[in-house]
């Protein structure tokens, strides 16, 4: 319910939407009627053995493949206005700053020596991340998959090892370049930032909510793109 209902907003304040995904993610697509421009099967071709638990992976995998400027959205992030334009005229951007603190725990220390990456570096939500520069974004997104490389089949959580190749690394690689990473929110956005950006990333049980999802579903026909 949640991706259909993120799926559908995506089509009313994007001209063009794509999903990419596999021979099952194609074939879910076609029967719940996601209103997507295209649907491209790129990952079923991309190797997995011993990456299953990266959950992160296959949005890198389709981060690399991408020939024009674009915006990457999780299936619980909800769109309810155009991005503004300044954002996207960013060589890379993503939704915020993430939490500092999340990169402090002891399984997270160990992935970062894992990944050769130092302690410190700022780190991105990317709930949304995308830029206007395609050359850049496909760099990154392939040192990401080149980096995930050094966790295969590594006994470490997924959740930990995909905040480590796709937020963390998009601060490394960002400093790296050069390149200064645009953001949509502030770290602790207020209600009216929100409101304004039109923009919704549900956290913890909100993802599994049919009250809370259903409440914005019945309004989804209120909102129109600014």
């Amino acid at each position: 319910m949640l991706a259909t209902l993120a799926a559908h907003l995506a089509r009313r304040v994007f001209a063009e939407t794509h999903f990419v995904t596999d021979d099952r993610g194609a074939e879910i697509a076609e029967a719940l009627c996601w209103p997507f421009s295209e649907v491209r099967r790129d990952l079923q071709a991309c190797p997995s053995e011993g990456l299953e638990h990266i959950w992160a992976l296959g949005k890198l995998a389709a981060g690399a493949i991408q020939d024009r400027p674009f915006v990457q959205f999780d299936c619980d992030v909800l769109l309810l206005k155009r991005l503004p334009e300044k954002l996207c005229d960013s060589r890379l951007f993503a939704q915020s700053v993430d939490f500092p603190n999340y990169y402090r725990s002891p399984e997270m220390v160990m992935a970062l020596k894992r990944a050769g990456s130092e302690t410190g570096t700022t780190a991105y939500n990317a709930g949304l991340m995308g830029g206007a520069d395609v050359a850049l974004v496909r760099a990154y997104a392939w040192a990401g998959r080149e980096l995930a490389q050094k966790f295969r089949s590594h006994p470490l959580n997924g959740t930990t090892t995909s905040m480590v190749i796709e937020q963390y690394q998009l601060g490394v690689f960002a400093e790296r370049v050069g390149v200064e990473v645009g953001t949509l929110l502030p770290m602790l956005p207020s209600k009216p930032q929100l409101a304004e950006a039109g923009y919704v990333h549900l956290t913890g049980g909100a993802k599994h909510s049919r009250l809370w999802i259903s409440s914005r579903k019945r309004r989804r026909f209120r909102w129109s793109p600014s």
